[in-house]
């Protein structure tokens, strides 16, 4: 029972960063000392939930190691004077932290980015970036999170199966 619950959980925690990366894009800026990237699943469009995960690594001599230690995150979508979205995300026990936001407008926005440790800003980033308006520009995009799903759950089922079949 416990390697199945194991199983389980594991994939449970791997699934929001393998479909965030499963499209390959991300935006990423050094930060000092610090490596800023924020993961999304599709390219952004008007009305079209996008997954975006965020991860801080330390820098050493010129090298990208480690997650770096950090409390939370403040993330926010502006356009302008205009801020269309703002979220404060806390750093999970485990992984990158997640969140997702659904763009309302076309135009020129900014993704802004701040990790926290104990109240204080420790590296800020900010990205410039288009959203088109309607269109298909993220539908394989889209399919390629559907199909990461369903291997992912097909995968699942079949380790639940194979435990389930040794007893």
């Amino acid at each position: 029972m416990l390697p199945e619950i194991v199983l389980s959980a594991f994939f449970v925690l791997l699934v929001p960063h393998a479909l965030a990366h499963g499209a390959e894009t991300s935006f990423e800026q050094y930060a000092g000392a610090y490596f800023i990237d924020v993961g999304h699943d599709t390219p952004f469009s008007i009305e079209e939930e996008t997954l975006l995960d965020f991860g801080l690594f330390d820098v050493v001599d010129d090298q990208v190691e480690g997650l770096s230690n950090f409390d939370e995150i403040r993330a926010s979508f502006s356009s302008g004077a205009t801020v269309q979205w703002s979220k404060h995300v806390q750093k999970p026990d485990f992984g990158k932290a997640f969140t997702t936001v659904t763009p309302s407008t076309p135009g020129n926005w900014i993704l802004g980015v701040s990790y926290l440790y104990q109240g204080k800003d420790i590296a800020t980033a900010t990205f410039p970036f288009f959203i088109a308006g309607t269109g298909g520009a993220s539908s394989s995009a889209g399919m390629m999170k559907g199909v990461f799903g369903v291997i992912i759950l097909l995968f699942i089922g079949s380790g639940v199966y194979f435990f389930a079949k040794r007893r």
